[in-house]
C-alpha cells in the first residue's frame, strides 16, 4: 500500500516532508516563498489577513 504524495508548494515544489517548510493552510505557498507568514498558525499573512476580514465581516 502506497500512502499518498504529500503537498507541495505550488512555486517551488518543496514539500514539508523533504523540505522541512510549512504550507499555507490556505494558499499552500510555502514559507520559503512567501514573504510574510503569520505567527500564530499555518498561514500565510495573505490568507490570515482574508480570514480575519471574513470573520470580522460576520
Amino acid at each position: 500500500m502506497t500512502s499518498p504524495p504529500s503537498r507541495s508548494c505550488p512555486d517551488c515544489d518543496s514539500s514539508p516532508a523533504v523540505d522541512h517548510v510549512e504550507l499555507c493552510a490556505g494558499c499552500g505557498t510555502c514559507n520559503e516563498c512567501h514573504p510574510g507568514w503569520h505567527r500564530d498558525g499555518n498561514l500565510c499573512i495573505d490568507c490570515a489577513e482574508a480570514e480575519f476580514a471574513a470573520t470580522d465581516n460576520r
